[in-house]
């Protein structure tokens, strides 16, 4: 699942909390849009994929403490799919985990699209630079001919260039 889906599915979770009448005195007029709506990556990825402060956002709106407006968007949203566990954590943060089934699809969706931008396109001609062998400590080579020395330059701390040769 998308941010951007995440994001749809909580602002349709708050209308029909209003609609229900379990969000105090909050109307749907007083719903931000979904763009305002963003969910947030947890600072510690122990709490979850997705983190989303709305029962803090609103509450102030429907006269409610923030956790006691946290605990029916967290039922909500537990019972959506591509979600595996939601928690209410702090004054009323929701914290979200997705399934596997949903975050690998935000991998095929990435792939399907065609996602390679010219910027990525510099990827392709990096060369990884290794050992040989088994003797890490051996000369350095860059996958091509091993028996042409190769030139490096790197700089020092200062600035200066400074070049060597590498078998």
């Amino acid at each position: 699942m998308s941010p951007e889906a995440l994001s749809e599915l909580i602002s349709s979770i708050a209308h029909n909390l209003v609609a229900a009448g379990q969000a105090g005195a909050l109307t749907d007029e007083l719903i931000p849009p979904v763009d305002k709506l963003a969910v947030m990556r947890p600072k510690d990825r122990a709490h979850g994929d997705w983190a989303s402060n709305i029962a803090m956002q609103l509450a102030k709106k429907a006269g409610m403490k923030p956790r006691d407006l946290a605990e029916p968007f967290a039922a909500a949203l537990a019972e959506a799919d591509g979600i595996a566990k939601v928690e209410v954590a702090g004054p009323g943060f929701i914290n979200i985990t997705l399934d596997s089934a949903s975050a690998a699809a935000v991998v095929d969706t990435v792939l399907a699209a065609g996602a390679v931008t010219d910027a990525d396109k510099h990827l392709n001609k990096v060369r990884a630079i290794g050992h040989r062998g088994r003797h890490v400590c051996g000369h350095l080579h860059d996958g091509r001919d091993e028996n042409r020395p190769r030139r490096w330059r790197s700089r020092t701390s200062s600035g200066a260039a400074r070049q060597q040769q590498v078998r």
